[in-house]
């Protein structure tokens, strides 16, 4: 079990925080009703049903934003490795740290209004 020093709580104000950066922009927020809309996903039955561990443990996060990042849903698995698999999906051992990096990736290409 990969023990995260973050969480969906960190994921949530991330995304958050990216949002309102967002909306400061001139152009504001020009999203969906799910705009936002997080949904955490845990494995089938079928690989644990002769013991092995991590039944109990997420192996996914799905992030809906259609204002934010390249796509309008995003997903990060649970893989051995950092890696982004394409344009709209990340593995990681560690799906929350993964997510906060890509949403901050996400705010980071919000350009700040002129002040």
């Amino acid at each position: 079990m990969i023990q995260s020093k973050f969480s969906m709580a960190d994921v949530r104000r991330t995304l958050l925080a990216a949002y309102k950066k967002l909306s400061a922009t001139p152009e504001g927020i020009s999203g969906k009703s799910s705009e936002g809309w997080c949904e955490l996903q845990f494995p089938a039955i079928w690989d644990y049903l002769d013991g092995k561990d991590g039944f109990d443990e997420p192996c996914g996060l799905t992030i809906y934003s259609y204002a934010l990042g390249p796509s309008r849903q995003h997903y990060i698995n649970r893989g051995p490795v950092d890696c982004q698999v394409n344009y709209y999906t990340w593995e990681s051992p560690d799906i929350f740290r993964k997510a906060v990096e890509v949403i901050e990736s996400w705010a980071a290409d919000i350009d700040e209004p002129a002040g």
